[in-house]
């Protein structure tokens, strides 16, 4: 899979190569491409004022802007530097995932999905050269609304129709794509149920929005040194120099053997570096929960796994995330099932309100679009180190039908 390919949250390997784009996706706010336009004095005076405001109040200014003039303000030439020589590592990850995040209308909870979508994106920008390169190279995070298919918007409406190689899976009904603007779902955020036909839910502790921001980094944030440190840590699981079996080498979602007679497999964390780094990520910040959907096995999860069986990733997953994410990160990601119980309380209060004033309310949801009709083929898959194309979407991992907890190790 190439560099800017669109990457899916896990099911199956999407390893093909594709044809290089030859425009970019289009921009968060889905406006037609035309001439550039000098923002409005307003906009360029809170650049100037940014770095210099007290963090509460620099948050407050950036939630009041609309998105489009979000959208402006972010691509203003010099902003990264500037708030990046004024501000501390926290304070610039907070302010950059600030002005990356956006939330789409149709969004159900549109506060509680976009601080979560912050904070976790804002977990993952501590290095600061990181960034930079992402603010600067005009990336952003789009929320989707989890009744709304994610190729219904405007900056993945590309995608819509076509087959994601070697999977089975269509991008109409994957929940998450990563490339320069990462599509991140709402149900995901909140541990809640998609409603979009043919689409599944993740195991709880999954987080599809850390893998797939994790393909933006690995992409457009990272230095060729450090992608090549990614290649050579994956060229070395897959070719184990002490005697082990391939098939026997633990990767972030277990072993390369099918769970259900013991042959050779891949599993979605060795079908290439770029998942395989996706997957490592989410083993290191603690959501790689759930059961790897190729092989069958636990994956992995915790950065104590992670300190233990990925020496050649842990320098760089350590600069990019801090030494312990298990204290500084977030907390648990894709509460379902504190969802779940949440709302079955208050079902309850409901069916008891609705109980006293004798009469039933059904509760509103919004209409699930239909998937476009047309399908593009896709292209046949391929295996190991891939090359590097333009854009190529990045789909996540296959949801688990059957759920349950990831493995887990032992605490550091």
């Amino acid at each position: 899979m190439g560099e800017g390919t669109a990457l899916p949250a896990p099911p199956a390997p999407d390893a093909a190569p594709r044809a290089p784009r030859t425009e970019q996706p289009p921009a968060l706010n889905s406006a037609r491409p035309g001439p550039r336009t000098e923002p409005p004095a307003t906009l360029t005076e809170l650049a100037d004022r940014l770095p210099d405001l007290p963090a509460a109040e620099r948050t407050a200014r950036l939630a009041l802007l609309t998105p489009a003039e979000r959208e402006q303000l972010a691509a203003l030439p010099g902003l990264a530097a500037a708030l990046r020589s004024k501000l501390g590592d926290r304070e610039f990850a907070d302010t950059v995932a600030h002005l990356v995040v956006q939330v789409a209308p149709g969004v159900d909870r549109p506060v509680s999905a976009g601080h979560e979508a912050r904070t976790r994106i804002a977990a993952m920008l501590r290095d600061p050269a990181v960034a930079t390169r992402l603010l600067e190279q005009g990336a952003r995070v789009l929320v989707v609304p989890k009744d709304e298919a994610l190729t219904t918007l405007g900056p993945f409406r590309d995608l819509a129709g076509r087959d994601i190689p070697a999977t089975g899976r269509t991008w109409d009904t994957v929940r998450g794509v990563g490339r320069l603007n990462t599509g991140v779902t709402e149900e995901n955020l909140l541990g809640e149920t998609p409603g979009v036909p043919g689409a599944s839910s993740y195991a709880d502790g999954y987080s599809t929005t850390t893998h797939e921001f994790a393909h933006a980094i690995h992409r457009y944030g990272l230095s060729d040194a450090d992608r090549r440190t990614i290649t050579d840590a994956y060229r070395a699981k897959l070719h184990p120099s002490d005697g082990r079996h391939p098939a026997d080498v633990e990767w972030p979602d277990g072993p390369r053997r099918s769970a259900r007679d013991g042959q050779p497999a891949d599993n979605y964390s060795s079908t290439d570096e770029f998942e395989y780094f996706a997957q490592a990520v989410n083993a290191y910040l603690g959501t790689n929960s759930g059961t790897d959907p190729l092989t069958g096995h636990p994956r992995n999860n915790g950065p104590a796994w992670v300190r233990d069986n990925e020496p050649g990733l842990l320098p760089l997953l350590e600069r990019l995330f801090g030494t312990t994410p298990e204290q500084d990160g977030p907390g648990p990601a894709n509460p379902v099932e504190a969802t779940r119980a949440e709302n079955e309380m208050y079902e309850g209060f409901r069916a008891m309100w609705d109980r006293a004033e004798g009469v039933h309310r059904a509760q509103p949801h919004p209409p699930v679009p239909a998937p476009p009709q047309g399908r593009t083929p896709a292209v046949p898959a391929t295996h190991p180190v891939t090359g590097t194309g333009a854009e190529t979407p990045l789909p996540p991992p296959p949801a688990d039908p059957r759920g349950g907890v990831g493995r887990r190790s032992p605490k550091a």
